[in-house]
Formats: structure tokens, sequence, C-alpha cells
């Protein structure tokens, strides 16, 4: 993922004016006032309620999916520290994410941050992770930097979100399950507004690799597969063979829907062979987890692969 809510208001513009080209702080401090009613206690300690919005879902032994509707990573519990996958679009965010995996676990030695992919949607949150290893694909060296630069871009399009999620606010009853969600979605982009003008910044990967990567943190193995240009220039596979769960980033959802952003034709027999690495595994895997926390079947894993041989295998 790599954009922001496509759905619009056309007649909803109470943030045009912020769209003009004053300074990004301007445009923050004025989102802040526009849209915070909350107390100034509330304020202070937990703006807008997010912390209530994070939720906490088991997964299977010692893993946990932690985040907020579509912001989501996950923790793996290991004997040589805890492993995340991804780290979400906002640095304060995960920052309270990371709390809560900590209490969960009962520990907070980070061994590893593993990024699926650059797109600001899963490394914003990467210093939060400061005192781990990150990896991921060499890649990262020239899309990270390309990503991030772009600050006028992320304030437009997080602004447009939080009007998309107001309007949602506006028009159902308060406190039922739709507004609930619409509060915590806003939530997560009022959260990225004020990381814009003060979050640390980009971590990219200390540990970076060109093809295949295994990692062992004792009682746990990560293998790590480069896809090839997809999604992103920088896809990463994982499996996890003793939880026999398998992640695959943004490069497909439910029913095996390919997400080919930034495909590259030249990456054909990449990909080819990533399916062949997949299916090499489909045994052992009993979990596909999307980069944003979306748990599939292996029929939708099976149609991803069917799909990419027969719309690009006969490319070769």
């Amino acid at each position: 993922m790599n954009d922001f809510p496509k759905k619009r208001f056309p007649n909803l513009s109470p943030l045009s004016f912020l769209l003009s080209p004053f300074s990004s702080q301007v445009t923050l401090f004025t989102l802040l006032i526009f849209f915070n009613g909350c107390t100034g206690s509330q304020r202070e300690n937990d703006p807008e309620g997010t912390s209530s919005c994070i939720k906490l879902t088991n997964v299977c032994d010692s893993v946990v999916m932690v985040g907020i509707g579509w912001d989501n990573m996950t923790a793996i519990s290991t004997q040589k520290g805890i492993v995340v996958i991804d780290a979400g679009i906002s640095y304060s965010l995960t920052a309270k994410y990371r709390e809560v995996i900590e209490k969960h676990f009962n520990r907070n030695d980070f061994a590893y941050l593993i990024n699926t992919h650059a797109h600001h949607d899963h490394t914003r949150g990467n210093p939060a992770f400061s005192d781990a290893v990150i990896v991921g694909h060499r890649s990262f060296l020239t899309e990270i930097p390309a990503i991030w630069k772009d600050t006028d871009r992320v304030l437009s399009r997080a602004s447009e979100s939080i009007s998309y999620y107001q309007a949602q606010l506006d028009s159902l009853p308060n406190d039922s399950p739709e507004w609930r969600e619409a509060l915590c979605n806003k939530n997560i982009y009022m959260q990225l507004l004020r990381d814009v003008s003060g979050e640390p910044e980009y971590a990219v990967p200390g540990l970076m690799f060109d093809d295949t990567l295994t990692i062992h943190a004792g009682d746990v193995t990560f293998c790590l597969l480069y896809f090839g240009r997809a999604h992103s220039t920088a896809d990463v596979i994982i499996h996890i063979p003793e939880k026999k769960i398998l992640f695959t980033g943004d490069l497909f959802s439910k029913y095996g829907r390919a997400n080919f952003r930034t495909a590259d034709k030249a990456d054909t027999e990449k990909w080819l062979r990533a399916v062949d690495w997949i299916e090499s595994r489909m045994t052992p895997v009993d979990i596909i987890i999307t980069g944003h926390g979306e748990i599939l079947s292996r029929d939708d894993l099976q149609s991803f692969n069917k799909t990419v041989r027969k719309k690009w295998g006969e490319i070769q």
C-alpha cells in the first residue's frame, strides 16, 4: 500500500484552505486545532484517544499483530529477542505499538525489524526500533529517500484522508462501531501529520541483501526472498517454517488479486522463481499475513501464484 483512501466527498471542503502553499508547520498547527475536540488533559495524555484504538491480536504461539485498522505490524517473540515485521506509517503511533508489544511479551529486547518493502506506510515507524537491526532489500537505499522527501504530498493526502473520515464521523451515530472505526482511522492520519514536521530522519536497513537471506533467531528462523520489482522496488516475502507463517507484504490481497504497482517485466524471471519458492513451502504454510494485517487463506495464495504464472509466465 502506498496511497491514501481514494473515496472523496466532493461537497466537503473544510481543509481546502490548508492545501495552499503555506509551510508544513502552519498546516500541521491548523489541522490540530481544527480537528482536536478533546479536553486539554485528554490532549496532553492521549490525543484523540489513540491508545484505545490500538488492537492486539494473537496469531499463534508467541506471534501477535498490533495496530489500528490497516496500520498494522506483527511481532514474534524468539530466543534471540523480539522480531518485528514492518513498522507502520507513523513514528509516534509505532512507538505506542512497541509499548503494547513490550507489555504483552514482558520484554523489551528487539532483535530485528524486517521491512517487506520501502513504502512509507511500512517504514515511517522504523526509528522506533533504532535499537534493533533493520533488515530490507538493497533497493531501499534509493526508494526510501525519494518517498520521504515529498512532504507536501504527504500533508495533502493525509489532509484529504482526515476530511474523508471526518465526514464519516459527522454522518454516523455517535459511538456506533462504524463511528468508532472512522475515528480510529482518522487518528492514524492525525498522528502522521504530527510526525511530518518533527519525526526523526528515516531509518534505512542496516542489514541489506540482494537475493535471499536467512535469519536464525534461536528457536525461530526467518527465510527472506527478494520477489523482484512488483508492488515496489524492494518487495520481500518472509517464511517462518516453525510458525508455518508466510508474510507477503502488499504483493496481493484476498482472492489472490495481484497489487503490482511498479512492475517491471524485466523481473518476470524473479517473479516466477519466487512463485516456485512459495509453492515449495506450501505444505508447511498455514497462515498468510499481508502487509496490512489481513490473514489470507492458502486458496488466496494459490490464486496469486496462478495469476503470476498465467499472466507473466507467457512473457518468457
